[in-house]
């Protein structure tokens, strides 16, 4: 099967090696308009939309991102890299804000965990408060055990 765009929804969770080597390379067709011919102006050939959730910086969704925002650097009108919390799903009523407040308020969910899962901008400050280098892939906590 070959296609001409495709979604990775939760790239966190998708394996690196299969991705590059299986998934991206069957996105070789270009669409055809309904003349039979292609339109070299067509936005949606070979386009990938990557999804996910938080994630750690040794994952291949990492990797991606950091790719994808140089890719938008040098290609500004080809691609472009977005982020977003729960305010705007929530906003259109895609996720159920009365839940994320329970969640947000609940003393036994740790506010590090909400602001990774559901704040794009509050995962940097909560982790500053919390004394964790934004550049470490180790916990100062999980090194004490």
């Amino acid at each position: 099967m070959r296609n001409h765009s495709g979604l990775l929804d939760e790239l966190r969770d998708l394996d690196g090696d299969m991705v590059s080597e299986v998934i991206l390379p069957q996105l070789n067709v270009s669409r055809r308009m309904s003349n039979g011919l292609v339109n070299p102006y067509e936005k949606v050939n070979q386009q990938v939309i990557c999804a996910t959730s938080a994630g750690s910086k040794t994952s291949y969704a990492y990797e991606k991102l950091i790719d994808m925002f140089c890719d938008a650097i040098i290609h500004p009108k080809e691609s472009f890299v977005i982020g977003l919390d729960y305010r705007i799903p929530a906003m259109h009523g895609l996720i159920d804000l009365n839940y994320v407040n329970k969640l947000r308020m609940s003393s036994a969910y740790d506010e590090a965990t909400f602001a990774a899962e559901f704040l794009l901008l509050g995962t940097l400050k909560i982790l500053r408060i919390a004394g964790i280098s934004l550049e470490s892939y180790f916990l100062q906590r999980e090194l004490k055990n």
